[in-house]
């Protein structure tokens, strides 16, 4: 299950993408972590009230004002960052993105992509209601279920950032600016599809 998830093509595929092809490992695991703890902070909130949780997401006004938010940021930062390299000279180093330069900036970006995608959050309230379903469960077997999915999650990431980075040197720059453009396009088209699947 973790596997799947990982090869899902959704916003934070294209960003670690992006930061992996531009920036490196670094800036990538950085993003990858804010993902990370927003899933896991998910999980532990649904694992944990899972009846209260049950009750807002089922909310008339849940999915619109999340994906209104969430539509909001990755329309930035993908429209933004898209524009700009359709004006970009390939110069040999297209670095062309919105996404922020610091460390504690790519985190909570990443972190806010992942949490506000009312898609993931009921993706793993459909998970946690599974597995909780089934009888004589304890905190030991959810420890089991949920480590090895979140790290199978982890690994994939680093690995698509890390391949990323590798593949950069056979790049030319302008191959390496349509990348980048086509992983701003990959984020502005997932912030608009989010506003027309909630109904914007």
């Amino acid at each position: 299950m973790g596997f799947t998830l990982s090869v899902m093509v959704g916003p934070m595929f294209f960003m670690l993408l992006q930061l992996g092809a531009e920036r490196g490992l670094r800036a990538g695991a950085t993003a990858g972590l804010g993902a990370w703890v927003s899933d896991s902070l998910i999980i532990l909130l649904i694992y944990t009230q899972i009846s209260r949780v049950r009750q807002i997401t089922s909310g008339e006004h849940f999915i619109q004002y999340t994906g209104w938010i969430g539509g909001a940021l990755l329309v930035i930062i993908g429209g933004g960052g898209l524009l700009r390299t359709l004006f970009k000279q390939t110069d040999g180093s297209p670095k062309t993105t919105t996404l922020p330069t610091t460390a504690w900036g790519l985190w909570v970006t990443a972190f806010l992509t992942n949490t506000l995608n009312p898609f993931n959050i009921f993706f793993w309230l459909a998970v946690v209601s599974g597995f909780s379903a089934r009888p004589l469960l304890n905190h030991f077997d959810a420890l089991l279920f949920f480590g090895p999915l979140l790290g199978a999650v982890i690994c994939t990431d680093l690995l698509k950032t890390l391949l990323a980075r590798r593949i950069r040197p056979w790049l030319n720059p302008n191959r390496l600016l349509w990348l980048l453009r086509l992983s701003n396009l990959g984020l502005l088209l997932f912030g608009l599809s989010l506003w027309w699947r909630v109904g914007v």
